[in-house]
């Protein structure tokens, strides 16, 4: 599935259009609070993150697997309370 970065708050310019690897359809996708990080979350049960500080060359960074079904959001903590990711499933 591919992936499309957005910049600005109402996401309306397009930054980079890149292959996410996931096998299933993107449900969510949430940058982190310094906009350095993104997390999608996917119908195929995985999270996976990417370095987007270069926004037109998203580096891959992990595959957070482990989920039973597929995960429908992400959310990173607010800044200043760490660096904290939570998914959502079914």
């Amino acid at each position: 599935t591919r992936a499309r970065l957005r910049a600005g708050r109402r996401m309306t310019r397009l930054l980079s259009d890149f292959d996410s690897a996931h096998t299933g359809a993107i449900h969510d996708a949430q940058l982190d609070p310094l906009r350095q990080c993104l997390a999608t979350a996917s119908a195929d049960g995985h999270v996976r993150l990417w370095d987007v500080r270069k926004p037109q060359e998203p580096a891959f960074l992990a595959d957070l697997s482990g989920h039973s079904g597929p995960v429908r959001q992400v959310a990173w903590a607010p800044a200043g309370c760490g660096v904290l990711l939570a998914s959502a499933g079914s």
